[in-house]
């Protein structure tokens, strides 16, 4: 029997007087463990992600483009869209104008049509009334 495994089996093995492990085995053993578990983890993922990439990245590529022809082919019906939003702004603004200055202006008609009808009020209400008797006494001789 070799010398170190006759240490093994020995009933020495309890606790390691260098080290204070009990076990006979390194202190470093969990901690040699607990990296290996996190590079395979960390493995694991990187795979996953190299593997995401080969189809996600594919996909965007894709959806880029269709969406590049898409503006493409809709880009004239844009510009027709503005050059007639642009137009309707225009006549809007210039027939919009247009409106404004007419109303002011029969508003001012209007204001000086009133101003003159005030004083000429009672000669109109007289010749009313005066036409309002002739047209009934009209109708009592038929």
């Amino acid at each position: 029997m070799k010398p170190i495994r006759a240490f093994a089996r020995s009933k020495h093995r309890g606790a390691c007087r260098s080290h204070g492990s009990r076990g006979g085995g390194s202190p470093w053993e969990g901690a040699v463990l607990l990296e290996f578990a996190a590079l395979v983890v960390f493995g694991i993922v990187a795979f996953g992600l190299l593997i995401a990439a080969v189809i996600v990245l594919p996909l965007m590529l894709v959806a880029g483009v269709l969406k590049f022809v898409l503006f493409a082919i809709l880009l004239p019906f844009r510009l027709i869209g503005a050059l007639l939003g642009m137009m309707t702004g225009v006549a809007g603004a210039v027939f919009g104008g247009i409106a404004a200055l007419g109303s002011v202006l029969l508003a001012a008609l209007f204001a000086v049509g009133a101003l003159l009808f005030l004083p000429l009020l009672p000669i109109i209400a007289l010749l009313g009334l005066i036409w309002l008797i002739s047209r009934s006494a009209r109708k009592a001789r038929t």
